[in-house]
């Protein structure tokens, strides 16, 4: 989905001011994966080689598949710029000279980092051309802190390689493409789509949509009740969301990071065994405490992981056999579209000695149940440092046992702790 807000951004009351920001972006629409668009040219390629027998599927045959892979789109480079230019207008005091002490650098104020991915680096680049500091602040792309994308670092977006493959996005897959797939095979002689291909062809809707910025035709193959939303929201929840523990823990690192900032402490990533680098996280360069500004870049899952690292639920667990249920809150439409952003604000208010946080996903605020107060949106800092035991415990040691090191157990460990791990896990689900 392309970015779109959740709800309007909730204007802070008069008597409060933010004096930090901590934001996670994802990277702006993109082209597909490499893996993907093979998918969708074979799709294409069983259509072409069949006979039409009615219009539905006719303009295929004259379809040229023209999409890059892997790379920020057209559109994605403008969702970017824009939420610069949003940051800057939102948080304009943050940025002003007089608020800065005499002995200011140009790279003060922000720090911002980067996974390496191409699209991922150029949606910060992008990012800062909409923020544009000057002339008070000169910030250069050669200031972007670009962290590799290695299992075992904090904005990698797979960090746990031996996390179980659970089946459940895949088993409604089955379900629900039957329909479709008899309905499209009909409109052709020879015709054997299957549920893969059914499934690549509603991604080529969405892609083809999006890098010519309008509605493709491959949209109209299918019917509203067709979408397979609920099978991106399954396979995200039991993959990398709060429905896999090894999904959590993959968020554990960042949370430690953001605790450090939050508090200017330094302890939370020193402590951390999970996917901290401890050589950067050791350098004043390379792991500030000093900014007000924290801007970071990754992927969507890194962000699911982290949302649910942090103990937010949007819900019960989603069950593999539906039905969807039209008002969920486990939406990733909604929570992780490209360019989305999973906002930390450090607030402090004149009626309360304490510092406050508010955290906000796509400009909506989140309510964080375990702090009291919570339906305000704001939390008492020190209480949400508190509420994280699941970090401040190294995800309950679940990534030193399992992410990694199952593969080099004696083979009866192997069996007992890591194979019936996802067996554990599959006796939560509803």
């Amino acid at each position: 989905s392309p970015y779109h807000t959740r709800n309007p951004y909730p204007t802070l009351p008069k008597t409060c001011k933010v004096l930090m920001v901590c934001q996670l972006q994802r990277h702006g629409s993109r082209y597909p994966t490499i893996h993907v668009s093979i998918k969708i040219q074979n799709a294409l390629s069983k259509i072409k080689n069949a006979i039409p027998i009615d219009d539905t599927l006719i303009f295929v045959q004259d379809y040229k598949y023209h999409l890059l892979e892997n790379s920020l789109n057209e559109f994605g480079e403008h969702e970017s710029f824009q939420s610069g230019q949003e940051f800057k207008k939102r948080y304009p005091s943050l940025f002003s000279r007089k608020n800065q002490n005499e002995n200011y650098s140009n790279s003060s104020v922000m720090f911002v980092r980067a996974s390496s991915s191409e699209r991922v680096i150029e949606s910060s680049k992008k990012f800062l051309i909409g923020l544009d500091l000057k002339p008070n602040f000169e910030f250069n792309d050669s200031d972007i802190l670009v962290i590799s994308e290695n299992p075992g670092v904090t904005l990698d977006d797979n960090n746990c390689p031996n996390s179980p493959d659970l089946p459940y996005s895949n088993q409604w897959s089955k379900f629900f493409t039957r329909s479709i797939i008899k309905r499209l095979n009909s409109k052709a002689i020879g015709l054997n789509l299957d549920e893969i291909d059914v499934i690549s062809l509603m991604q080529l809707c969405c892609f083809d949509s999006l890098a010519d910025q309008k509605y493709s035709r491959f949209c109209k193959l299918f019917e509203k009740s067709d979408w397979i939303e609920y099978y991106i929201d399954l396979d995200k929840l039991y993959k990398h969301g709060y429905g896999n523990e090894l999904g959590a823990v993959q968020g554990v690192g960042y949370v430690a990071e953001l605790l450090s900032r939050l508090t200017v402490n330094a302890s939370y990533v020193k402590n951390d065994k999970t996917q901290v680098n401890h050589t950067l996280a050791q350098s004043k360069g390379t792991f500030p405490l000093n900014r007000k500004v924290y801007l970071d870049f990754s992927h969507d899952n890194q962000m699911i992981s982290i949302i649910s690292a942090l103990g937010i639920k949007m819900e019960p667990l989603l069950s593999p056999n539906g039905p969807p249920l039209p008002n969920r809150g486990w939406r990733m439409s909604s929570m992780v579209p490209f360019a989305s952003r999973l906002t930390f604000e450090k607030v402090h208010c004149d009626d309360d000695p304490n510092d406050q946080i508010r955290i906000l996903l796509n400009d909506d605020w989140i309510p964080l149940e375990f702090c009291k107060g919570y339906k305000s949106g704001f939390c008492n800092l020190d209480s949400f440092v508190n509420s994280q035991n699941f970090t401040r415990q190294n995800g309950n040691g679940l990534y030193d046992l399992v992410c990694f090191y199952c593969l080099s157990f004696p083979l009866i460990i192997f069996v007992s702790v890591c194979y019936h791990y996802g067996k554990l896990i599959q006796n939560q689900i509803p």
